[in-house]
């Protein structure tokens, strides 16, 4: 496993995680 995945899967979790418990559906992408 290469680590500019574990980061892109980081990141994507995080973003998605942030989407879900800080906004309640208000934006539907939110840039990074």
């Amino acid at each position: 496993m290469r680590p500019v995945r574990t980061a892109f899967a980081g990141a994507l979790l995080g973003t998605l995680v942030l989407a879900g418990c800080g906004q309640t559906g208000t934006t539907t992408a939110t840039p990074t």
